[in-house]
Formats: C-alpha cells, sequence, structure tokens
C-alpha cells in the first residue's frame, strides 16, 4: 500500500492526502492502528474525533515512517487550521512503537513548546490559534496538545462526533456583523488582498501588488493598507448614495489589480474632496 504512494511521489507524480486517507482507511483491521485524535472546539464541553487510519509496518522502514509521519502531520494540519480549537489530544495504542514515535512526534513538529516566534513549519498554524484563542478568551491558556494512551479516551468524547455545535461562537460573531459593514485583509508579502462584506454580501474585492522587502520607510508599510481602506469604503459609499458614473468608474479604475499607487491614490483623494464628509466601515 504504502509503496504505491512512494513509487508515485518518487517519480513526480501527485499524491493527493484524499486518496491516502481512504486507501488507509480501508485496510482491514489488523493490517492498520489509528491515531484518534480529539479536539476540544470553541464552546466549551464539545469535542470532536478525527480518526486517522495509518497501516502497520516496520517501524526500522525509514522511508516508509518518513512518509507515514508527513501523511499523519499534514492531516492534523488540516483539521487545526480547519476547525481550530483550544486543544488536541492524540489518543493512541502506544503499545506499537511505530504509532508511539509518529504521534509523540507531533508535540515538536507543530512547536507546541516553543515560543511563536521561534515557531516554524506546522507550528505556524498554533500561532494562529493563539491569537484566535486571544481574540476570543482573553486570558485563558494558550492551544496546548497532549498524548495518551488509547485506554485513557473517555466514552464521551465519541458521543459528541457528529456535533458541531461548537460553532455557535462563529455564529454570534457572525450575528453581530450581519447588517455591518466590514472590510476583511489579507497582507502578505507579495500582495495584499482585500474584500469588503456588508449584510453578509460580498461588495467588493481588492488586490493589489507590492513587495515590502524592500521597503525603507514605515510608511511605505502603512500607506497602501489606508489608501485600499478608504477605497473599499468608497466603494460602499457609492453603491449607497447617488454617485455620478464617472466617479464609480474611476472607483472600479482604481480597483482594478493593475492599478498603481499613485493612480489610486489620485482617485480617492479627488472622491473624498467631492464628498466632503468622513465615511467608513465598520470593522
Amino acid at each position: 500500500m504504502i509503496e504505491y504512494f512512494l513509487k508515485e511521489a518518487r517519480e513526480g507524480n501527485t499524491v493527493y492526502i484524499n486518496e491516502v486517507y481512504e486507501k488507509f482507511s480501508n485496510l482491514p483491521d489488523n493490517k492498520k492502528s489509528a491515531i484518534h485524535c480529539v479536539v476540544k472546539l470553541l464552546e466549551e464541553n464539545e469535542y470532536r474525533l478525527f480518526k486517522i487510519a495509518v497501516p502497520l509496518i516496520d517501524p526500522a522502514d525509514k522511508e516508509s515512517m518518513d512518509f507515514l509521519k508527513s501523511y499523519v502531520y499534514a492531516e492534523i494540519y488540516n483539521i487545526l487550521s480547519g476547525l481550530g480549537g483550544r486543544s488536541m489530544t492524540i489518543y493512541i495504542d502506544s503499545s506499537i512503537k511505530q504509532i508511539s514515535d509518529i504521534a509523540s512526534s507531533c508535540v515538536e513538529v507543530f512547536c507546541i513548546d516553543k515560543k511563536r516566534s521561534e515557531r516554524k513549519g506546522y507550528g505556524k498554524c498554533i500561532n494562529v490559534l493563539d491569537r484566535m484563542l486571544e481574540a476570543l478568551y482573553p486570558g485563558e491558556e494558550s492551544f496546548n496538545l497532549w498524548i495518551e494512551d488509547i485506554k485513557e479516551m473517555p466514552e464521551m468524547y465519541a458521543k459528541k462526533m457528529d456535533n458541531l455545535s461548537s460553532a455557535g461562537v462563529i455564529n454570534k460573531i457572525q450575528d453581530r456583523l450581519n447588517k455591518k459593514a466590514v472590510i476583511g485583509m489579507d497582507i502578505g508579502g507579495t500582495d495584499i488582498k482585500a474584500i469588503l462584506v456588508k449584510g453578509g454580501k460580498i461588495r467588493c474585492f481588492k488586490e493589489y501588488d507590492w513587495f515590502p522587502a524592500k521597503f525603507t520607510f514605515t510608511r511605505q508599510l502603512i500607506d497602501p493598507i489606508c489608501l485600499i481602506v478608504k477605497l473599499l469604503s468608497l466603494k460602499l459609499y457609492a453603491e449607497e448614495h447617488s454617485f455620478e458614473s464617472n466617479l464609480k468608474n474611476d472607483i472600479e479604475k482604481a480597483l482594478n489589480k493593475s492599478a498603481s499607487y499613485e493612480l489610486i491614490e489620485k482617485i480617492v483623494n479627488r472622491i473624498e474632496n467631492h464628498i466632503n464628509e468622513d465615511i467608513g466601515v465598520d470593522a
């Protein structure tokens, strides 16, 4: 089974995680074990279990072990980055050395015991979780990950596997923002992506290319971000007020991905002077 995926990888072919998951899950029970990942969700006393099937192999087979480790790490990363949570407990049959080795390595790979500034690779998703917890539950513990023997796994977890009501926290936030105008931004190393949402509907999207690694002044970082916020705010204002068609066309030009900073600034300044009032969004 593993040899097939290794062969595909050696030949430069793509190995899809969903195919690995399906093949491993369908193995006979006597040829696999499982890594049980129980995530404590954002709401109190809410949990969800993810079973990651792992074929039983000789732990001395380094290539196969490396493949299985990378697969398990990717599965856990997808769980944490997609669902979030307060903590994860991994339950395993600790009598199986192969499974024990894979599980115990997760603490180091996800940089659980390291400072945020020292985390890299998969550890970066833990930084995201920590920031989320700080925002939602100030003063509470950071995200943690524990390894336990399967015998210690409470029966109650299995009963909650299909209950995802913990999305309640996210739903409450969504309800509070339901009628408000919100700008979200992804500020990266090569571009900025910004989106304007109001009433749960996307109003517009802006992408702006930049290369901050070459910047020498703080304002070179701040000014484009502020300018994009102003632009999206003007877009919303134009939609909700009587605006001349040429001004609306100018806004569309500024929203174009190829629009330069100078062009965006010129258009924003001209329209701000035209309306002569303070505008903004809720968040």
